[in-house]
């Protein structure tokens, strides 16, 4: 079934327009916190280091670019774990990155123009329009830094999703509807390609979680259950020897190709 990933700008109702979207399409639906726990469960790394990876690019954790490659990559094998199954609406400021050529996948922006946020933050917050100004800003300025830190560009600009909805003029249930009907479209639906891409995805993903503790710089593709893994540190014959068996017994691996 088509899988649905909304992402958006702070204070764009995100949440709840990805809640009433999976109810109306009869979806399971899942956010970024609870991926998060879901990954720390899987790869028992503790949830506050998922959050610090996918948070402020400053950060002490950030500047430590081999813990936050680990992290990143923890997410991501539990976010295409969870996509792969389908029939679910994901919402999350960057899940639409870790996802690419799939077409059964329908990415969404909600967006809205400053001074509609402004007004909804101080609202919520019982802060003044001043004050509340100035944190998104900050919210803002720090969402770009972290993504040209991590994907080397502005991962929020239009052209990265397949529709984008203007918050500010369209009321949350209008939005639901909207991004219900766009599901439903025929170019959403699942063909055999997408699906084998996004399972190729996902056990690509799977294997490069399971190495990159040992391996940061590891980098793994999957086809039809074939595996290539190159990374610098397979210097003794031993290793390769070890690290082929490790990934040949994971589900969904046929056959593995290392490389340098």
């Amino acid at each position: 079934m088509t899988v649905v990933i909304i992402s958006a700008e702070s204070y764009c109702n995100r949440e709840k327009i990805a809640e009433r979207t999976a109810r109306d399409l009869g979806y399971a639906c899942l956010g970024r916190e609870a991926l998060m726990e879901e990954a720390s469960r899987q790869y028992h790394v503790p949830a506050q280091k998922l959050k610090e990876a996918l948070k402020d690019p400053s950060s002490l954790l950030t500047k430590l670019s081999s813990t936050r490659t680990r992290a990143l990559a923890y997410y991501q094998a539990a976010l295409l774990s969870v996509l792969n199954k389908g029939s679910v609406v994901y919402h999350g400021e960057a899940g639409h990155m870790f996802v690419n050529e799939v077409s059964h996948v329908l990415k969404v922006r909600l967006t809205a123009d400053l001074e509609r946020r402004v007004e909804w933050k101080a609202a919520r917050k019982k802060i003044p329009g001043k004050k509340a100004r100035e944190l998104l800003l900050k919210e803002d300025e720090q969402r770009q830094k972290w993504f040209q830190s991590v994907f080397g560009m502005n991962g929020m600009e239009p052209e990265r999703f397949d529709l984008v909805i203007n918050v500010a003029e369209i009321p949350p249930e209008k939005a639901a509807v909207t991004i219900v009907d766009t599901a439903k479209e025929v170019q959403f639906q699942p063909i055999t390609y997408s699906v084998k891409a996004m399972q190729d995805q996902e056990l690509a993903s799977r294997v490069r979680a399971a190495l990159i503790d040992a391996y940061p710089d590891v980098t793994v593709t999957a086809r039809n259950g074939d595996i290539s893994i190159k990374t610098k540190g397979l210097k003794k014959k031993e290793k390769i020897t070890l690290l082929r068996d490790q990934v040949q017994k994971m589900e969904g691996v046929s056959h593995v190709e290392l490389g340098p």
